[in-house]
């Protein structure tokens, strides 16, 4: 749901969903025609202060998108089904999540799914790379 405060508008929040040329997101709407820095699209930021889980590049997951059959995994997610595991080449397709800076703003959500194999060279694709402070270490 959307918040709004004294003096903002509605049309200010919603131009990620419907307008033609301003973007929220490293979209295709954004022009920008490339990649940027995390942090660039300071009004993508999650509940939880993510950033960029909306576009810029689709996210390589580890869960398959297909069996070795080349059958779509079946709804509702199932852990041990076969879907998370990491054995196969590049010929196994995977999902990729939040949509990329080529493609509409409407594939720009982390719900938003796809899929691809690890073999094949795509510039729109990519990973992100976490790092928790809340770990042991005998570092």
């Amino acid at each position: 749901a959307l918040s709004f405060q004294p003096g903002q508008t509605l049309m200010s929040q919603m131009c990620y969903l419907s307008c033609d040329r301003v973007s929220i997101a490293n979209t295709k709407e954004a022009e920008l025609g490339r990649t940027t820095a995390v942090g660039v699209f300071p009004k993508d930021r999650s509940a939880s202060g993510v950033l960029d889980l909306g576009g810029n590049v689709w996210e390589w997951c580890q869960t398959r998108r297909r069996d070795e059959k080349g059958q779509v995994y079946p709804q509702p997610y199932q852990h041990d089904d076969g879907r998370e595991q990491l054995e196969g080449g590049n010929d196994i397709t995977r999902e990729n999540r939040g949509g990329t800076w080529g493609g509409e703003k409407k594939w720009s959500r982390c719900s938003a799914r796809g899929g691809s194999n690890p073999g094949y060279d795509l510039d729109g694709h990519g990973f992100r790379v976490a790092l928790s402070p809340f770990f042991d270490s005998e570092l």
